[in-house]
C-alpha cells in the first residue's frame, strides 16, 4: 500500500515535475541524451552473449573517487562480469568516464525514481546484481531490483546527522524499501544504528567500513599533476604550496584573512583554491580578486600565461585536485567551515600531507576522529581560528611531517573495507537468480489465463495422483526426464546423456518423445543411426537419432503423442531394458518408475508465471512429485546451494544432482569437419539459435575463442524459412562476421539448406553429472521391481 500512494503521488507530480526536472538537469550540465538515459533509455553495448552484469551506482565525485578500489577488488572477485556504473551528477559522469576507464564496461546517468524508468533500465542492462554506494536510498530502485530477481546493496552507508531525522520520520516509506536489500553494508556503528531506525533488517545491516580509506593511501597509484600544471610550477617555482580544496558557498570569503597572512609570511607563497563545483568557478575568482591579491585561474595557463608567481590558483578544472595534493605542503579541506559537514580529507592524507579543517565534519565524522585521536588532523573550532593555526603549521616542518606521518597510518590501520564489500558482492552476484518479470500489459491481458492455467495443471495432477484419472502402465521401467518450464533446461543432452550410460551399462532403451515441431502426426519407429527427416520425426529425435549411431546404437524411437500407444508398440518389436520418456513430468497418462526433473539453475522457474503469462507449465509446488531433481547449467563461479534448498522445501525427500553443459568442439554445416573450441580463435561469429533458453547458448559461446559480434533468436523448433535464413544473412553481413555458429538442434534443420553465405559450425555439446553413478544407481534402481531382461538379448528390434 506505501509503495502504491508513492507512486500515486509520483504519477500525479509528473506532469509539472518532469519539465521542471529537465531544465535544472540542463542548468546542472546534463545534455538531452542523458535525460533519455535518466528515463530508462540506455544505450549500453551489452550484447546477450555477455555474462549478466554488475549496475554499480556512484551518484557524484565523491562516490566515484572511493569507488575505485572497490570496483578493483570485483575485478579480482569477479573477473568476467561486466560492470555498469550509473551517476547523478554531469561532474560525476565526467569524472566516471576518466577515472574508471578499464573498470567498468561503461557509464550511464542514473534512473529517475519512477518505477517504469527503473523497470526499463533493468530489463535493457540485464544485472545480476545492484550495488548503491553511500546514501541513494531511491525505494522504486530497491523495489523494482526485488521484483527482477536482482539482489541490492548498499556499499559505504552513509546518514548524515542532517538526513538521519528525514530517514527516521520517513520510515512508513524507506523501511519496506530498506528491507528488500540483501546487504547494507555501513561506514561506522553510528551509521548502522541510522540505517536500523530508517527500517532496515538487524540482519542485513553491519558495519563494513569506510571506503575512502582504501583509496591510494599509499600514495603509488595517483593522478598525475598535468603537463600545463607542471611546465608551470617549473617556471613560477613556489617556495611553499597550499591547497584548499573542496571548498563550498562563501568560503573563499573566510580563507582571505589566511591566505593574506601566509603570504606575509612567505612571499613565495602559492595558494591554490579549488572550489567543490563547476558553477561556482566564477563566483570563486571573483570573490578571490577583491582581495587585491595576484590571482590566476587554471584555464588561464598556457605558453602565454605570466611568469611571476601568482598569490592564488583558482583550479577551475575537474579531476586535477587529487594531483596537486601530492604537490602541496600543507592542505586545508573545505566544507567545514560553513556547515556543509566537510569533505573526504583522506586524498591528502594519502600523500601523507598535514591536513586542516573547521569545526564541521560531520558527514566525516568516523573518519575525523580517528584522525584527530591519533594526531593526523588539525581542526580548527572557528574561521577566527584558522589563521593562527594555518601560520603555526608552515612555521614548523616538523611538525607538518608528523601531522601528515600519523595521518598516513591510522588511515592505514583502517583498511580493507572495499575487500569485505566485494566479497559480499561476489557472494550475492554467485546466489542470485534475476529475471523478467511481465509487463504491466501483459499481466492485465494473461493474467487471468495465467491463474486458470495454473489452476487446471494442479487439478490435473492431483486427479492423477488419487486415481480419479487412470495411468497406464508399461513392461519396462519408464524413467521419465521433464522440467517445469516450456524449454530451455537442457532437456535434450539429458536425454542423451541418460540413453548413452544405459548403453555403457549393457542396457537398451526407447526413447519415447512427441516430436515437436513435426508435419506428421502418425506413430512412427526408427532407431539410432537411421536418418529420419526433422520435419517428420522432429528436430531432436533426429539429432538424437545421429548422435546415437555413435555413443549408443541399441538405442531406438518411437515418436508420437500417445506414449503409452508409443510404449505398446516398441515393446511388440522386443521390449527394451528401459523406457525413457522425453518431456514427460506433465504425461501423467504412462505411469513412471522414477520422475527426474530439470530446472535450469540460471533460471529455474522462468519468470515465475505459468502459461500464457509466463513460461512454467506447473506451479513450483509440482516439485514434491520428483524423485530426483538435476540442477543444469549449473557453474563454478555460480552457488547454487540456495536452490538446493528451495527444492527441498517442497520435497524433504528428493536426490538433488548437479550438472554443467561442456562444450567439446564445433562442426561444421554440410562437410562435418571437426574444429577444437579454440579453432575459431579471433573470428567474429554471429550466433543464432531457436531453443527454449537462447541466452545460454549465446554465453557458452561467448565464452569460447570466437568474437560474437551479433546474435539472432527463432523461435524454439524454428524450421527456418527461406526469408529467415536471409534475414540472418543479411545481419550477419551488416556486423561484418566472418562465420556463423549455432546449436546441433538447429544445424540438423539446415543441412538441406542454401548456401549460408558464410562458413557454418555447430557446437557439440555433452551433459556432465556430478556424482554421476548415484544418479545412475537411481535409474537402476528403478527396474528393480521388474525382471530386467538379459543385458545381452536383442530388444531393439523397430523398423
Amino acid at each position: 500500500m506505501v509503495r502504491f500512494l508513492y507512486n500515486l503521488v509520483l504519477a500525479l507530480l509528473a506532469p509539472v515535475a518532469l519539465p521542471y526536472w529537465l531544465l535544472r538537469s540542463r542548468a546542472k550540465g546534463h545534455d538531452w541524451n542523458s535525460a533519455r538515459e535518466a528515463l530508462g533509455w540506455i544505450q549500453p553495448s551489452q550484447h546477450k552473449a555477455q555474462r549478466a552484469p554488475i549496475w554499480f551506482h556512484a551518484v557524484s565525485v565523491g562516490e566515484v573517487q572511493a569507488s575505485v578500489p572497490l570496483l578493483r577488488a570485483l575485478r579480482r572477485h569477479l573477473p568476467d562480469a561486466p560492470i555498469w556504473c550509473s551517476t547523478g551528477t554531469a561532474t560525476g559522469g565526467d569524472l566516471a568516464r576518466r577515472k574508471l576507464e578499464g573498470l567498468v564496461e561503461g557509464v550511464f546517468r542514473a534512473p529517475v525514481d519512477l518505477p517504469w524508468c527503473v523497470s526499463v533500465v533493468l530489463r535493457r542492462l540485464r544485472p545480476r546484481l545492484l550495488v548503491v554506494a553511500e546514501t541513494e536510498i531511491w525505494p522504486n530502485w530497491f523495489f523494482e531490483a526485488n521484483r527482477f530477481g536482482v539482489p541490492a546493496m548498499i556499499v559505504n552507508g552513509r546518514i548524515s546527522d542532517r538526513s538521519a531525522p528525514r530517514y527516521r520520520q520517513g520510515r512508513i516509506l524507506f523501511g519496506p524499501a530498506l528491507r528488500t536489500l540483501n546487504s547494507i553494508l555501513t561506514q561506522s556503528e553510528d551509521d548502522r544504528r541510522r540505517f536500523l531506525a530508517a527500517g532496515s533488517k538487524e540482519s542485513t545491516t553491519v558495519q563494513g567500513g569506510n571506503l575512502k580509506y582504501d583509496l591510494n593511501l599509499k600514495g603509488d597509484d595517483g593522478e598525475r599533476i598535468p603537463v600545463s600544471i607542471q611546465s608551470f610550477l617549473d617556471r613560477c617555482r613556489p617556495g611553499f604550496v597550499f591547497v584548499a580544496g573542496s571548498t563550498r558557498e562563501g568560503e573563499e570569503r573566510l580563507l582571505l584573512p589566511a591566505l593574506r597572512s601566509l603570504r606575509r609570511i612567505k612571499a613565495d607563497l602559492l595558494a591554490v583554491v579549488a572550489p567543490r563545483h563547476p558553477h561556482r568557478f566564477d563566483e570563486a575568482a571573483q570573490v578571490l580578486r577583491r582581495s587585491g591579491l595576484p590571482v590566476l585561474r587554471r584555464s588561464e595557463i598556457g605558453e602565454n600565461s605570466p611568469a611571476d608567481l601568482p598569490a592564488i590558483l583558482v583550479l577551475d578544472s575537474l579531476g586535477e585536485l587529487a594531483a596537486l595534493y601530492g604537490r602541496a605542503d600543507m592542505v586545508f579541506v573545505g566544507g567545514s567551515l560553513n556547515g556543509w559537514g566537510g569533505h573526504n580529507v583522506l586524498e591528502p592524507v594519502a600523500f601523507s600531507k598535514p591536513v586542516v579543517v573547521g569545526p564541521h565534519m560531520q558527514n566525516f565524522r568516523r573518519i575525523a576522529a580517528d584522525l584527530l585521536a591519533a594526531g593526523g588532523l588539525v581542526q580548527v573550532s572557528s574561521a577566527e581560528d584558522l589563521p593562527a593555526a594555518l601560520a603555526a603549521l608552515m612555521a614548523s616542518p616538523e611538525r607538518r611531517e608528523a601531522v601528515g606521518r600519523k595521518g598516513l597510518e591510522a588511515a592505514l590501520a583502517c583498511r580493507g573495507a572495499s575487500e569485505r564489500a566485494a566479497t559480499e558482492a561476489a557472494r550475492l552476484y554467485r546466489r542470485a537468480l534475476p529475471s523478467s518479470p511481465p509487463r504491466l500489459l501483459a499481466t492485465a491481458l494473461l493474467g487471468g489465463p495465467s491463474a486458470a492455467w495454473g489452476l487446471v495443471a494442479k487439478g490435473r495432477r492431483w486427479k492423477h495422483s488419487v486415481g480419479l484419472l487412470p495411468s497406464r502402465e508399461l513392461g519396462s521401467a519408464v524413467i521419465s526426464v521433464g522440467n517445469l518450464t516450456t524449454g530451455g533446461t537442457g532437456k535434450t543432452p539429458a536425454v542423451a546423456w541418460l540413453v548413452e550410460r544405459l548403453h555403457e551399462r549393457g542396457r537398451s532403451a526407447t526413447v519415447l518423445t512427441r516430436g515437436y515441431g513435426r508435419s506428421d502426426r502418425r506413430l512412427r519407429g526408427f532407431r539410432a543411426g537411421d536418418a529420419p527427416d526433422p520435419a517428420v520425426v522432429g528436430d531432436e529425435p533426429a539429432m538424437m537419432a545421429a548422435r546415437f549411431a555413435r555413443t549408443a546404437p541399441s538405442a531406438s524411437f518411437v515418436v508420437g503423442a500417445d506414449r503409452y500407444a508409443g510404449g505398446q508398440l516398441a515393446e511388440r518389436q522386443g521390449a527394451p531394458d528401459f523406457f525413457v520418456l522425453d518431456d514427460g513430468f506433465q504425461h501423467l497418462r504412462l505411469k513412471r518408475s522414477l520422475d527426474i526433473v530439470l530446472l535450469d539453475a540460471t533460471q529455474p522457474f522462468g519468470n515465475g508465471s505459468t502459461l500464457p503469462l509466463g513460461r512454467l507449465r506447473e506451479r513450483e509446488s509440482a516439485l514434491r512429485y520428483a524423485d530426483v531433481v538435476v540442477l543444469t547449467r549449473c557453474a563454478p563461479e555460480l552457488d547454487s546451494s540456495w536452490l538446493e534448498d528451495r527444492v527441498r522445501a517442497w520435497n524433504p525427500q528428493v536426490r538433488i544432482f548437479r550438472s554443467s553443459m561442456v562444450p567439446r568442439r564445433w562442426i561444421e554445416l554440410g562437410t562435418a569437419r571437426t574444429l577444437p573450441l579454440d579453432g575459431l580463435l579471433g573470428r567474429r561469429a554471429t550466433a543464432f539459435c531457436g531453443i527454449g533458453n537462447p541466452d545460454s547458448f549465446f554465453s557458452m559461446a561467448d565464452s569460447l575463442s570466437c568474437e560474437i559480434v551479433a546474435t539472432r533468436s527463432f523461435r524454439d523448433h524454428c524450421r527456418y524459412s527461406p526469408h529467415e535464413v536471409d534475414a540472418l544473412c543479411r545481419q550477419a553481413r551488416e556486423a561484418r562476421a566472418e562465420v556463423l555458429v549455432t546449436t546441433a538442434k538447429d544445424a540438423i534443420k539446415l543441412e538441406a539448406a542454401a548456401d549460408l553465405g558464410l562458413p557454418a559450425f555447430w557446437l557439440e555439446i555433452n551433459l556432465e553429472v556430478e556424482s554421476s553413478g548415484r544418479l545412475m544407481d537411481c535409474v537402476l534402481g528403478a527396474s528393480r521391481a521388474r525382471q530386467l531382461p538379459d543385458p545381452s538379448s536383442d530388444g531393439d528390434r523397430l523398423p
